[in-house]
């Protein structure tokens, strides 16, 4: 008995463009993400200041210094989110410095001005996470069904 089978090359052609569709989806997913979490870790961020109207660039540079990249990680797209550019943002993050002006020691900051406060990324992060996991699994499984 002999018979033909048709239609294998387009069910592989389907199978080997899974993952490329599963990846391209996590990393619009994971750019969303990463847009949700600088939102949320800028309005957490603390502002350093006493005066709302004061000129001093750094008093609202903090909130308005995060950034997201995709990148592709060995696994596939690699969300990359946090702060950058600006040389206090570890001791505000961490509230304090392990080595304050170089000579002084471990300082703490006591109150955050203007809102916000320690762990501005993290605790974002840390609340969303199970919410930012399930959307994850979500666009993969879009991208598996194509």
């Amino acid at each position: 008995m002999r018979f033909k089978v048709e239609g294998v090359e387009k069910l592989t052609a389907k199978f080997n463009a899974i993952p490329s569709r599963a990846q391209r989806e996590a990393g619009d997913e994971l750019s969303d993400i990463g847009d949700d979490i600088n939102t949320r870790s800028a309005a957490a961020a603390p502002v350093g200041t006493n005066d709302p109207d004061s000129r001093d660039e750094d008093t609202k540079t903090l909130r308005s210094s995060t950034y997201k990249r995709i990148i592709r990680g060995p696994g596939g797209p690699e969300l990359d989110a946090g702060f950058e550019g600006l040389p206090y943002i570890i001791p505000m993050h961490e509230r304090g410095w392990l080595n304050f002006m170089g000579r002084y020691g471990p300082k703490r900051i006591e109150k955050y001005h203007h809102g916000g406060g320690e762990k501005f990324l993290e605790r974002p992060w840390l609340e969303n996470k199970p919410r930012y996991s399930a959307a994850l699994n979500n666009a993969v499984k879009r991208g598996i069904r194509g």
